[in-house]
């Protein structure tokens, strides 16, 4: 219908206009650099403390600005472990399976938990939603039912989940 085409194009123009991104599994915040770089404003959110502290002090001319958040939690639906791996900080996953996977070491440390419904409320809806969780990523993807979805959606394809839900926005 030409009004739901309207409403869906209007939605779409409006998010462009944002330059909101929400980095969700930002580790070191190597993407967000790239991204505020890029004139966007970013929501970086990493569970794992010595990754969010490492963005704060390399990043802290832009969080200083106003152009960068960062979220010190897991997008989960309650509070978790997060399992640190010890070799590749960047392997760590909410799944000890995951995280440490190839027999490698990881240490437990229990985490603060967000959802991407407060992040919509918190920050507003984003333009471009990254998504790299290890492991993780369907977990995130089921939390955009019943939200606005981004123009943009990225994230590691570890089941057919995530292209149902997002076959879901049309």
């Amino acid at each position: 219908d030409t009004h739901g085409s309207a409403v869906a194009r209007l939605r779409i123009e409006q998010a462009a206009m944002s330059r909101l991104i929400f980095d969700i599994g930002a580790s070191f915040g190597q993407s967000c650099e790239g991204y505020l770089a890029s004139g966007h404003c970013v929501v970086a959110v990493e569970p794992n403390p010595v990754a969010a502290k490492a963005i704060r002090r390399r990043l802290r001319d832009w969080i200083e600005a106003g152009l960068l958040s960062v979220v010190e939690k897991a997008v989960w639906q309650s509070e978790a472990t997060l399992y640190v791996n010890e070799e590749d900080s960047e392997w760590s996953s909410m799944y000890a399976s995951i995280g440490a996977r190839y027999d490698t070491l990881a240490s437990c440390i229990p985490v603060a938990a967000t959802t991407l419904a407060e992040l919509y409320r918190d920050h507003g809806v984003p333009y471009y939603l990254k998504i790299d969780t290890e492991g993780g990523d369907d977990e995130v993807v089921r939390q955009l039912r019943g939200l606005q979805p981004p123009t943009y959606l990225s994230f590691e394809l570890s089941s057919m989940t995530c292209l149902d839900v997002v076959r879901q926005f049309g």
